[in-house]
């Protein structure tokens, strides 16, 4: 057991880990559930995993990085077990809101140089790009009507 509490220390430190990424690194040992629970414990109080700061450096990496909106960041923050109150809190407190604005403008003004913006159905491809990429549609919208 302490072999692999040392290896999940090391994976840990590597990046910032949620408690669910770690539970499912350890799924594959044969070690029983409480034995499990007693590594993350551990990892826990070493303060190897903290899932505030591991939300704080998803939430800011994600937007700076790959520019994702909100919506898309908080579906993967819940697909690695963050809860929706934490997700919430960093959502606000690490993206500024007029930084949120000009990336989306920035963006839609790249992409509509590659479609045809003036037909209907050119403008329904750039919501759908958009909404995939987490936007919200009236963030969308404003900021259209921004580059107008």
């Amino acid at each position: 057991m302490e072999e692999l509490l040392e290896k999940m220390r090391k994976y840990c430190a590597y990046q910032e880990r949620s408690i669910l990424e770690v539970r499912e690194k350890l799924k594959p040992s044969t070690l029983p559930q409480d034995k499990i629970d007693i590594i993350i414990q551990r990892l826990v109080n070493d303060d190897f995993i903290n899932e505030e700061r591991f939300t704080e450096c998803f939430v800011r990496g994600k937007f700076k990085t790959k520019q994702w909106g909100k919506n898309k960041i908080r579906q993967h923050l819940f697909l690695k077990g963050i809860d929706a109150t934490t997700a919430n809190k960093h959502l606000s407190s690490d993206i500024d809101e007029n930084e949120y604005f000009e990336v989306l403008k920035a963006q839609i003004d790249k992409y509509i140089k590659t479609i045809d913006a003036s037909t209907e159905n050119g403008l329904a491809k750039l919501f759908r790009h958009f909404t995939s990429k987490g936007y919200e549609y009236d963030n969308i919208k404003k900021a259209l009507k921004a580059e107008n």
